[in-house]
This record gives C-alpha cells, sequence and structure tokens, in this order.
C-alpha cells in the first residue's frame, strides 16, 4: 500500500480534486480543489464521512463498493464521480481509488480526480439536441458509408444502430436516394466542404415521402480523415401545408378570375393591391397602373369620397358593411352595385380590406319598370270604371277598386275580410259553388256567369262576373279575381237596372293577331305608335283592327282606351292579376 500523504501532498496538489479518508472512511487528507469544489475549505472537511456531505444513498453505495475493491485487491480502481457543486449544479470527476497506510499502520482510501464537467455537459448538451425526434444527425465517410447516427435517425430507419452504421444511404434506401445523397456531398466538397444548405426527400413511406431541410459539411477526425456531417430537420408539415396554402391560392385565383362577381384588395391607405378581371370589367378601368392607384384616381370626388368613408367605418369598427350606390364608370357611364366591404389580414401582417361588388344595374332598372308598371295596373285597377274585386283562395275579400265598393255600397276597411258568401245570393252561390271549387284547385282557370250582388241597403245587383284564378310562378293557386259587370246603367240606383241587359260572354272567343296585339300593347300602358310598330302597319290599318274590336267588345267608336282595357278584363278576354298582361287565349 502507498504510505499516508502528508498535508503538505494535499497542499501541493492546488486544484487538483485528492482526498484521504482513514478506516472508518472519515476526511484526514483534502486537498484545496477537492473542498473548492464543494465551496468550502479543508480543514472544514477533516472528520466528516460522505453522509456528512448530504450525497445520493445510491452514490454513497457505489462509491463504498470501489473503495472495498480497492482495499481488497490493493490495485488502483478507475471510477467517477457525480458531486453537488456549491453553486447548485453537478459536478462530475474522473479518476481513480487507491488505497493507502496510514502512520500507525492502518488501512484508509485515497482519491485523485480530474474535474470533467463541462465535457460532461457538452455531451449531455449534444446528445439532448442529436437525439431529438425533429433532428436527423449523420456522420459518413467519403464512400458513403455511416460513422455514426442520431438516435432519431435510427428510430426512423426502424433498425438498430449497429445494423445502420457501415452501410450507405443507397444500400437502405434504393439507387435513387443514394445517387441524390452522393450528389449533395460532393457538391458541397467541391465548394470547399463549407456548410451547404440543402433540401432532400427520404423516402421512408412512398406514398408520403419525408421532406427535409438542412445542412451539409465535412471535417477532419483525428486520425486525419475527411467526414461528412449532415444536419437536417423534418419539414414535411411545413411543406404539406406550403402545397395547401398554395394550392389554395391556386383555386382562389381560378375561381376569382372566372367570378362575375368583381372582387378588390385594399391597403390601410386606400391604395389597391390586387383587383380580379371581373374588377376591371364591371368598372372599365385599366388593369396597367391600376395597383398603387386609389378610387380617388378612377371616378368622381364626391362618389371617392363616399366610399372613402365606408372603408374607414369599416376598418375601424372591424365589422362588415353593405351597402347599394350609384358608380360612376372609367368610361363615364354610371351604374348600380351591391357592395360588400370587410377588414382582412394583407400577407405582411397589416390590415387591409376587402371588397366584393355586384353590378345590379340591370336588375335596379327591371325593378324600376316594375314599380312604374306596377303603378300603371294600380291606377288601371282603381280608376277602370269596372267593379274588380280579388279573393283569397278561402274566399275572403283581400282588396277591391273603388267601383267594386260603390256596387256593392260597403267601404274597402270593411269588405277586407267579408266572405264571398256575405255579397252573393243564395241562388248564385247554390249556382257556382261547383265552378269556384273547380277554380280555385287549378283545374278551371276562369269563368263567367250571371251573379247577384247584395249591396248594403238590401238591393240585389244583378252582374256578369268573371272569376279568373291568378297563379305564382310555379303555377300553384294564389289568389282570384273577379270583375263584376253590372247588368244595365251603372249609374242607375241598384233597383232601377235591368236584368235583361247583359254582356256578349267573350271569355272563349279568340282574338286576330292585330287583335291581340293591340289590346295587351295597350293593356301594358302602350300607344297606337307602338302597335304601328309592331305589326308593321299604317296607321289607317291599326285603325281598322281597333274598330272591329271595339265592336265585339260592344263598345263605340269615342270610347277610350281605357275603357277597351276594361271592357276586355270585364269580358275575362285579359286575365287579371298578370304582368305583363297576356289574354286567356292565344290569338289565331
Amino acid at each position: 500500500m502507498t504510505a499516508w500523504w502528508g498535508k503538505s501532498w494535499a497542499a501541493a496538489l492546488g486544484d487538483v480534486s485528492f482526498a484521504v479518508k482513514d478506516e472508518q472512511r472519515r476526511f484526514v487528507h483534502v486537498s484545496a480543489g477537492f473542498a473548492d469544489r464543494l465551496a468550502t475549505t479543508p480543514d472544514a472537511l477533516i472528520g466528516l464521512s460522505d453522509t456528512d456531505l448530504g450525497m445520493d444513498e445510491d452514490d454513497r453505495i457505489r462509491i463504498r463498493g470501489e473503495e472495498d475493491t480497492a482495499i481488497a485487491q490493493d490495485v488502483p480502481v478507475a471510477a467517477t464521480v457525480r458531486y453537488r457543486q456549491g453553486d447548485g449544479w453537478t459536478g462530475f470527476g474522473t479518476g481513480v481509488r487507491f488505497p493507502v497506510t496510514g502512520p500507525s499502520g492502518e488501512t484508509g482510501v485515497g482519491c485523485l480526480f480530474l474535474d470533467v464537467s463541462e465535457q460532461v455537459r457538452a455531451q449531455e448538451r449534444f446528445d439532448l439536441f442529436v437525439n431529438q425526434p425533429s433532428v436527423l444527425a449523420t456522420i459518413k465517410d467519403r464512400d458513403q458509408r455511416f460513422v455514426w447516427v442520431s438516435r432519431s435517425v435510427a428510430d426512423r430507419y426502424r433498425l438498430p444502430l449497429e445494423d445502420i452504421v457501415g452501410r450507405t444511404p443507397g444500400e437502405l434506401f434504393g439507387a435513387e436516394f443514394g445517387a441524390e445523397n452522393r450528389a449533395q456531398d460532393e457538391a458541397m466538397l467541391a465548394a470547399g466542404g463549407r456548410p451547404m444548405t440543402v433540401d432532400l426527400t427520404w423516402p421512408l413511406d412512398p406514398r408520403n415521402p419525408t421532406r427535409l431541410r438542412g445542412s451539409r459539411f465535412s471535417f477532419t477526425d483525428h486520425d486525419g480523415r475527411t467526414l461528412i456531417g449532415t444536419m437536417f430537420v423534418d419539414v414535411s408539415d411545413e411543406h404539406r401545408a406550403r402545397q395547401q396554402a398554395e394550392a389554395a391560392e391556386a383555386r382562389f385565383t381560378e375561381f376569382m378570375r372566372h367570378s362575375p362577381a368583381a372582387a378588390v384588395v385594399k391597403s390601410a391607405d386606400g391604395r389597391y393591391v390586387w383587383a380580379n378581371p371581373a374588377y376591371h370589367h364591371t368598372y372599365h378601368t385599366d388593369p396597367h397602373g391600376f395597383l398603387g392607384s386609389t378610387i380617388y384616381d378612377l371616378t368622381s370626388r364626391e362618389q371617392a369620397d363616399y366610399a372613402t368613408r365606408l372603408d374607414r367605418q369599416v376598418l375601424t369598427t372591424g365589422k362588415p358593411l353593405r351597402d347599394v350606390q350609384r358608380y360612376q364608370r372609367g368610361d363615364g357611364t354610371t351604374g348600380v352595385d351591391l357592395g360588400f366591404r370587410f377588414a382582412l389580414t394583407l400577407p405582411d401582417g397589416s390590415t387591409g380590406l376587402g371588397g366584393v361588388f355586384i353590378d345590379i344595374t340591370e336588375l335596379h332598372e327591371t325593378r324600376a319598370r316594375a314599380q312604374d308598371a306596377e303603378a300603371r295596373y294600380r291606377e288601371l285597377f282603381e280608376h277602370a270604371g269596372l267593379p274588380i274585386v280579388v279573393f283569397d283562395l278561402d274566399g275572403y275579400v283581400i282588396n277591391a277598386n273603388v267601383a267594386y265598393t260603390r256596387l256593392v255600397g260597403r267601404s274597402l276597411s270593411v269588405l277586407r275580410g267579408m266572405p264571398i258568401k256575405a255579397l252573393i245570393t243564395q241562388s248564385t252561390r247554390d249556382k257556382d259553388t261547383g265552378r269556384w271549387n273547380r277554380l280555385v284547385s287549378g283545374e278551371l282557370r276562369v269563368y263567367r256567369s250571371r251573379a247577384t250582388l247584395r249591396h248594403s241597403n238590401g238591393t240585389i245587383v244583378p252582374t256578369i262576373a268573371t272569376q279568373a284564378l291568378i297563379t305564382h310562378p310555379d303555377n300553384t293557386p294564389k289568389y282570384v279575381y273577379s270583375v263584376a259587370a253590372p247588368i244595365g246603367d251603372a249609374d242607375a240606383e241598384p233597383d232601377r237596372r235591368s236584368a235583361d241587359q247583359q254582356l256578349p260572354q267573350l271569355a272563349d272567343e279568340r282574338l286576330s293577331r292585330e287583335e291581340h296585339a293591340i289590346l295587351v300593347t295597350l293593356a301594358a300602358g302602350g300607344t297606337l305608335s307602338e302597335v304601328e310598330r309592331l305589326l308593321h302597319l299604317t296607321r289607317a290599318g291599326v285603325q281598322h283592327h281597333l274598330g272591329k274590336l271595339r265592336r265585339r267588345l260592344g263598345l263605340g267608336p269615342d270610347m277610350r282606351t281605357g275603357g277597351l282595357v276594361a271592357r276586355a278584363y270585364a269580358h275575362g278576354i285579359l286575365q287579371p292579376g298578370t304582368w305583363p298582361p297576356r289574354t286567356t287565349r292565344e290569338p289565331l
């Protein structure tokens, strides 16, 4: 055994971690370096044991076993040590334990350690980094054979490390993959061996290959060999997300290219950054020089101020906005659009403004014409001079014109909601109930009959009534128009009207082509001049056919065209409640 070392030896070792324990395994000599590792002094450690130092039980058992082996075999024993440093970090040392003899011949044990804490920590950090599942690190020789791979590579290969080392990428995953690796390595070496960033497709699963991005670099090992290192990360999710984004962008671009709706994107300061073809077509703008311009470059200041106010409202509130406005096109013409404005995030992360606009000029004008036609129809309905009443399918009054209210002596407010049975006599009900039921079911479109109405003063009013079914666009029944032409002098008192005067039954008669054109044109609010152009006739020719039509309807030559139209409705020749006007039967 080595003789017991004295305190002078301990002092001479300086920063080297050296200590001696007696038979009770208590410190009898400690170097300054040993004490410094524990943030104390040599004198403070004399007489203490490992237990006093607060070591973990597993560490104490391992140290005791190493010490017992050194004493029993009287040989140095290689050992490592882990200890708690004064700064709270774990320290590491490597060295030997060896037997010693004390001054009185007692047996002790010494230890000599070099501090390797930084090396161990560096190795731990390296292992932690390269063995992350997302980091794929390898070292190859110039023959493409693996010298070392990280644990994550072995896990991806689903092979033990020993089955990978010594093999090439081509042997593991085919010639094509091996050739791509070799080509990238040779390009890196030809460029001086400096790190080169590359992308690589790893065919772990041919149906869903792994996309890698990283670097290749060269270095020289301790034997002087040139080795090739690679460090890759899995970017498959990023690659798929980019592909999906590119596909979505392509779909969006294609969709917006063919979309009939005008779409545009502006920056927060109102400059155009994108527009689809429909936008340029709708507003007659020139795509060249469009990007970067503002609405003030394209339209009047008044309209530009209006649009800018709406844009600022959307950007301030963050809420979408819908509006309808008349706009001026690039060529000076005007139109009407329905706009939807909304905030959106631009590619640079700033908040911009999106807009989708639908040109409703034709719809707006058509609606205006329809409203005008409706107004003319209302005028005709109210002032035609013939009594007209509208029933729902259950026979309750919906509306009536002035002539009808006079005919039955009741105001419109009283008539509304009144059942038809309260307006007609029992004999009329008995006679017409069957035809009414066929009418509201859709089996009949129109019928005419002699009907007697009840005046509010109790008198009976004989009429010739034309009942016409009005349908929805899908041809289902909607309501019933009834034109009640009184028999006798309409201005006479109800009890003085003659029951012998009857209107001719013309609902089933067919008009000539010229009579049909005259009647529907006048009913739509047109003029005789329009009839001339439509039929390519002279005014005399139109007057000839107009005279025939008047005679068929029992009208004198001085009757105005408004009365002609009213009489056609009364005879059931024109269908009530339809627009544009049409006859109940096709012309000859």
